[in-house]
């Protein structure tokens, strides 16, 4: 058995599944603060392009850019302390780290679905990523609360 993982089946799964959530926390992040720029699905939202916001109100778009970057940084922040809080504090069975990460999925998924539910009327294929990961994180706490101490 690898180090890096526990004597606990049950741990090495959530470990395992708090690791592709945190995966999808920091590719998306990363896209986010590299592109700092309206999405496919922004622009779906609002109607306007950023070329558009950016002939509207250049100040306006660069704020826009700096909060999309800012956003990015969050997730990719939030990917780091997930994997740090499965590989140090989970492996060791230790509550702070599930409660950790149970508050950071939370204030990452909640808005996400928030956004997805409730202002995107249509459904879209990003419900499918932002809906698995949610599941995988739900069944990650599930599956280690018992376990930790």
């Amino acid at each position: 058995m690898p180090k890096l993982l526990t004597k606990s089946k049950r741990l090495n799964a959530a470990i395992v599944l708090f690791s592709i959530c945190s995966a999808w926390y920091l590719i998306a992040g990363a896209m986010y603060a590299i592109e700092g720029t309206f999405m496919f699905y922004h622009v779906e939202f609002t109607g306007l392009t950023a070329a558009e916001v950016f002939a509207y109100s250049a100040k306006l778009m660069t704020l826009i850019s700096v909060i999309i970057r800012l956003w990015g940084f969050l997730w990719i922040g939030i990917g780091l302390a997930l994997l740090y809080a499965a590989f140090t504090g989970l492996r060791q069975a230790q509550k702070w780290a599930w409660n950790l990460s149970l508050v950071l999925g939370f204030f990452i998924n909640v808005p996400a679905h928030i956004f997805y539910s409730v202002y995107m009327f249509a459904f879209h294929p990003m419900y499918i990523v932002i809906y698995t990961v949610t599941v995988l994180w739900i069944i990650a706490l599930v599956v280690s609360y018992g376990e930790v101490t």
